[in-house]
């Protein structure tokens, strides 16, 4: 029995030591496979985090050199918009203490307004043609290219026209050249046959109010009745009458494009939003620099419950 152990051992060890040979191999090339497996993922992800940390480094540093040109723009900017501004409103500062303002902008209620004896009237863009307001000052701006799409050039053209033959002081808007604007500008070249002075507005994203427009650039937001309102105040007047400035979607007055066409199909979506922004900037700005001076909607739409409301229908 001893001697067939024996036998058995001599023909199954070397079976043994093959196949546990057979085994530890297998399992070894098992464990690094799977081990390069791992490392190979491990090594695609922090490959991954490379290029996304690098590509968000990127976005970063090229956002930041934006932000940093934008700023050199506007410091290189300042001294153009100051002399400009300067030299249109430098008299202007304080005139009208004790008076009253109207700002006649071209909504549908300017068809029910009854001017107001007296005041003075500051119109905007087609304000002029209506027969029944005699202006004081004009602010003007840009014209839109959807205008001339729906009416083509010579509509342009009559528009500027009708600027030159106002017979009032006129104030042509401009932007900072480091501001993209889609909209035309009026022509600089023709400043002189319009007998008008032009100004600086602010397009940028903070747009900050500030008090002295005569050495900073006047608000904007997305609206020429913005500037005429900032100079307005400057004036310090004992009342601002606003008068047309609607701010809704219910057209323009029967003198300029007869109730054809709407905001939102002449500007964006958000105009609407963008003009209420504005009116809220403006009575805060207003209650903090000038607190004497009371502002008053007649026959408001959209403004009606944020200043005075005043009805004469």
């Amino acid at each position: 029995m001893k001697r067939f152990k024996n036998v058995v051992k001599k023909i199954f060890r070397p079976i043994y030591r093959k196949i546990m040979n057979r085994i530890i191999v297998e399992l070894d090339q098992s464990v690094t496979a799977k081990m390069n497996y791992e490392l190979t993922l491990l090594h695609n992800k922090m490959t991954n985090m490379h290029t996304s940390m690098h590509d968000q480094m990127t976005a970063e540093s090229h956002a930041l050199l934006s932000q940093i040109k934008w700023v050199e723009n506007k410091i290189e900017a300042q001294n153009e918009i100051a002399a400009v501004n300067t030299a249109t409103f430098k008299d202007y500062r304080n005139c009208h203490v004790g008076k009253e303002v109207v700002i006649v902008a071209t909504g549908p209620s300017l068809d029910d307004y009854q001017p107001i004896e007296n005041a003075i009237h500051i119109g905007v863009n087609r304000a002029y043609k209506s027969e029944k307001v005699k202006l004081d000052f004009l602010f003007v701006q840009d014209f839109n290219k959807i205008l001339i799409e729906k009416y083509g050039e010579q509509y342009y053209y009559d528009y500027i026209e009708d600027i030159e033959n106002e017979n009032c002081t006129k104030f042509i808007g401009r932007f900072p050249k480091y501001f993209p604007y889609s909209f035309i500008q009026l022509p600089e070249g023709m400043l002189f046959r319009m007998n008008a002075s032009e100004y600086f507005v602010d397009p940028s994203p903070d747009k900050f109010i500030y008090e002295n427009i005569c050495l900073h650039p006047l608000m904007d937001f997305n609206s020429v009745v913005f500037p005429a309102l900032h100079f307005a105040l400057f004036t310090n007047p004992k009342v601002i009458y606003l008068v047309g400035c609607d701010a809704s979607d219910q057209g323009y007055f029967s003198g300029t494009l007869g109730g054809k066409m709407t905001i939102s199909s002449v500007y964006t979506d958000d105009t609407i939003s963008r003009l209420m922004e504005g009116y809220h900037r403006v009575k805060e700005f207003a209650k903090q620099a000038y607190p004497e001076t009371e502002i008053v909607s007649i026959n408001p739409v959209g403004l009606k419950g944020l200043f005075k409301d005043v009805y004469t229908t």
